[in-house]
C-alpha cells in the first residue's frame, strides 16, 4: 500500500513532538509507507489526546453536536426571521438601528452582532442549521480562551477542568441553543480576547503601549457592539491587576493606583463614553428610553424596599441554577420570581446571607494573600455579573440564564482554583474521580437540554414540565401550537395565560382569537368583552370585538364596537366601512350612507369596497344623479369588475 501522502505527517508529528515540542522519534530516506505507520497513528492520536486544549475542543462539540438539528425558538423568530437588517447586508443600517426590529423603547444595540446574524443569513437563508453551528464553534471558541486566560493562574492540569466547567454547564445552553443568544458568545469572544491581550501586554506590567494593548482596546469595542454588558472588562482588568499582579494591595495605596494604574484604563473608559454616545444616538438614552412592561419584569414597577428584596430573590434563583441546573427554562418574567414584600421573606434573606458569607470569605483570604486565584474567580463573576443583575441598573428583565453566560468565566476559575488545591484534602485519584463525574453529569444535562430547544413547542412544554409558570411561557407555548395548526392545545396555553394573567387585556385577546379559531364565537366575544374592559382605549381590542361579533350577526354589538375605533380613529377606513355595513344591517340606511360619504369624501376617495356599496345605497334610495357618478367613476378605475358591470347596467336601466 502507497502511504505516499501519508507518511510526511507522520514523519512531521514525531519530529516536531505534534507541533509543539523537541524531537522525540524520525523516520528518513523513505517516501513509502513505514510498516508500522498504523501504529504511527495510534501513537500520534494518543499524544494528541494528551493535550489539555484539544479535550477542550472536542468535549464541549460532541455535547453540543446534537443542537445543530433544532430551528428558531422563541425570540428568534422576531431578530432573525422578521429583522430587515438582517435580511439586507447593509452594514450602515446595521449600525444605524436598534437591536430590536421596530421596538426602539427596547433600548439594545448590538450592531456586531446584528451583522454576524445578516452574514448568517446571506449565507443560509431561512435555513437554521448554519446559525446554530456558528453559536457552537463561538462557544467552543469561548471555551479555548477561557483555558488560556485561567492557564497561568492555575496549576495544570486544572486550567482544563476550568475550561470544561465553562463549556458544559448547563446554564450555558440557552445562550448557545438560542440563536439570539449569539449577542452573548460574541460579547464574550471579544472581552475575552481584550482581557488575554491585556495580560499578555507590556503595559499591565508596567511598560509602555505595544501591539498587544493596542489590539485588546480594538476587541473591547468590539465587544460592546456585540452586547452591552461587555463594559464590564473595565472591571476585570482592574480586578485583574490587583488581585493578581500586586497581590490585594497597590504599590503606594491609592497614589500607586492614580499614577501607575488608572492610565492604563483611560483609554477603555474612553472607548466606553464612545460607545455611549453612539448608542444614545441610535436608540435615545444611555439606559432603557422607556421603562420595560410589566410583562417583562415587575421591577420597575415596584417601589422601595420591595425592589432590592425581588433583586434578591432572583439573586437566589441564579445561586440554584448554579449549584442545582436540573430545572431550568428560557423565561422567568411574569408569575415565575416571586414578589418579595419582606425582609424576613425567605427567597431574599436566604441569597443575602449567602452574598454576605461569600464577601468575607472573599475579603479575608485576599487579606491572608492565599487562595488568590480562588478570589479572582469570584471577582470575575461579581464584575460580570453586576451590569445584569438589575442591582446596578434596571434592565429589559428580571431573570435570564443566558445572563450567567460571560459570568461562568469566573465560576469556572474558582472550581478550578478548589480543585487544584485538592478541596477537604482529597486524593488526585478521588479528586480526578469526582471531576469526571462532574462534567459526565453535567454534560449530560446539556445534551438532554439541548434537545429541548428543537422548537417552540418542545421548548416552552419542557419549561412548563420543570416548574415555570410565567405568563410569557404559555402564551410562547400557545404560539408555537398555532404555527403547528395545533389549535386545541393554544387554547389551553392561552387559558393558563387569562388564569395568570387575567388583568392584561392582551391575555384576553389572545384567548379571543384562539376561541375563534376553534368556531367558539360566543366564548371569543366573551374574552374580547374582557378585554376592552381592561382596556377601553385599545381600538385592536374593538376591532376585533366588532369582528366577532358581525360573526355571531349581532350587529348591534358590532356597530357599537366599530363605532368605538373610528371615534378614535377616523381616518382608520375599514373600521368606517365596516360601521356602514353594521348599520345598514339594521336598517339604518341613511346613517350606513353618512360614514361611506365621509371615508370617500374625507379619506380614501379610491376605496373600492366604499364606492361600489354607496353606488348600491344611492340606487335604492332614489340618487339616481349621485349613483351614476360614482357608476362612471367606478367603470374607469375597475373595468373588469364583475360587481360594476352589474351596477352599470342598474344604472342604465334605472336612467331610462
Amino acid at each position: 500500500m502507497d502511504c505516499t501522502f501519508a507518511w510526511p505527517y507522520c514523519e512531521w508529528f514525531w519530529t516536531h513532538d505534534g507541533g509543539l515540542g523537541s524531537t522525540s522519534f524520525r523516520f528518513s530516506g523513505s517516501d513509502k509507507c513505514h510498516p508500522h505507520c498504523s501504529l504511527l497513528v495510534v501513537f500520534m492520536i494518543q499524544k494528541w489526546f494528551q493535550k489539555p486544549w484539544v479535550w477542550v475542543v472536542l468535549v464541549p462539540l460532541l455535547v453540543y453536536v446534537n443542537s445543530l438539528g433544532n430551528g428558531f425558538t422563541f425570540d428568534d423568530h422576531a431578530i432573525v426571521e422578521d429583522n430587515p437588517s438582517v435580511l439586507a447586508l447593509d452594514a450602515a443600517h446595521v449600525f444605524s438601528s436598534p437591536y430590536w426590529p421596530n421596538r426602539e423603547h427596547a433600548g439594545l444595540y448590538r450592531p456586531l452582532t446584528t451583522l454576524s446574524l445578516a452574514l448568517n443569513y446571506a449565507v443560509h437563508g431561512f435555513r437554521p442549521l448554519g446559525y446554530h453551528a456558528v453559536n457552537v464553534v463561538l462557544h467552543v471558541a469561548n471555551s479555548v480562551l477561557v483555558f488560556l486566560l485561567v492557564g497561568p493562574l492555575l496549576r495544570r492540569p486544572f486550567a482544563m477542568w476550568a475550561a470544561l466547567v465553562f463549556a458544559l454547564h448547563p446554564i450555558q445552553t440557552e445562550a448557545v441553543n438560542g440563536i439570539v443568544g449569539r449577542a452573548e458568545l460574541l460579547s464574550a469572544f471579544w472581552v475575552l480576547v481584550a482581557c488575554l491581550l491585556y495580560v499578555r501586554s507590556a503595559v499591565s506590567r508596567g511598560g509602555r503601549l505595544d501591539g498587544h494593548y493596542l489590539m485588546s482596546l480594538g476587541a473591547s469595542f468590539l465587544a460592546m457592539c456585540s452586547k452591552e454588558n461587555a463594559v464590564c472588562l473595565i472591571g476585570w482588568l482592574v480586578v485583574y491587576d490587583w488581585v493578581w499582579v500586586h497581590r490585594g494591595r497597590w504599590p503606594k495605596g491609592f497614589a500607586g493606583f492614580f499614577k501607575t494604574g488608572l492610565p492604563c484604563y483611560v483609554p477603555y473608559l474612553a472607548l466606553i463614553g464612545l460607545f455611549l454616545f453612539i448608542r444614545t444616538h441610535v436608540v435615545g438614552a444611555i439606559l432603557l428610553p422607556t421603562p420595560p412592561a410589566i410583562f417583562d419584569t415587575p421591577l420597575p414597577h415596584l417601589a422601595g424596599l420591595s425592589r432590592w428584596l425581588t433583586v434578591l430573590a432572583a439573586a437566589g434563583v441564579y445561586f440554584r441554577l448554579l449549584v442545582f441546573p436540573i430545572w431550568l427554562s428560557p423565561d422567568y418574567s411574569y408569575g415565575e420570581i416571586p414578589i418579595a414584600t419582606s425582609i424576613l421573606d425567605p427567597a431574599a434573606w436566604v441569597p443575602l446571607g449567602i452574598l454576605l458569607f461569600v464577601l468575607g470569605a472573599v475579603f479575608t483570604s485576599l487579606h491572608r494573600r492565599q487562595f488568590l486565584s480562588g478570589v479572582l474567580g469570584l471577582s470575575f463573576f461579581a464584575v460580570a455579573f453586576a451590569p445584569v443583575s438589575n442591582f446596578v441598573v434596571i434592565i429589559g428583565t428580571i431573570l435570564g440564564e443566558r445572563l450567567l453566560y460571560l459570568p461562568m468565566v469566573g465560576v469556572a476559575l474558582f472550581v478550578g482554583s478548589i480543585a487544584s488545591r485538592r478541596a477537604f484534602g482529597a486524593k488526585p485519584r478521588a479528586l480526578a474521580l469526582a471531576g469526571v463525574l462532574l462534567l459526565g453529569t453535567m454534560g449530560v444535562r446539556t445534551a438532554a437540554r439541548n434537545a429541548d430547544w428543537h422548537d417552540d413547542v418542545t421548548l416552552f412544554s419542557a419549561a412548563i414540565h420543570d416548574g415555570n409558570r410565567s405568563a410569557k411561557v404559555y402564551y410562547n407555548l400557545g404560539v408555537g401550537y398555532r404555527k403547528q395548526g395545533r389549535h386545541p392545545e393554544a387554547l389551553e396555553a392561552f387559558e393558563q395565560l387569562a388564569q395568570i394573567k387575567a388583568d392584561d387585556p392582551d391575555s384576553w385577546k389572545y384567548l379571543g382569537i384562539a376561541y375563534a379559531e376553534q368556531g367558539l364565537f360566543a366564548r371569543s366575544l366573551a374574552a374580547y368583552a374582557r378585554a376592552v374592559g381592561l382596556d377601553s382605549t385599545r381600538t385592536d381590542l374593538w376591532k376585533r370585538l366588532g369582528d366577532v361579533s358581525v360573526r355571531q350577526a349581532d350587529w348591534a354589538g358590532a356597530e357599537a364596537a366599530y363605532a368605538h375605533v373610528v371615534s378614535a380613529l377616523p381616518e382608520d377606513v375599514d373600521a368606517r366601512y365596516d360601521l356602514a355595513n353594521a348599520c345598514l344591517q339594521q336598517g339604518q340606511t341613511v346613517l350606513a350612507i353618512h360614514h361611506l360619504e365621509i371615508l370617500l369624501l374625507k379619506y380614501d376617495f379610491d376605496h373600492q369596497l366604499a364606492t361600489l356599496l354607496l353606488s348600491e345605497l344611492y340606487l335604492e334610495t332614489g340618487r339616481t344623479t349621485d349613483a351614476r357618478m360614482l357608476i362612471q367613476s367606478a367603470t374607469l378605475r375597475w373595468p373588469g369588475d364583475d360587481r360594476v358591470k352589474q351596477l352599470v347596467a342598474v344604472g342604465l336601466h334605472s336612467g331610462q
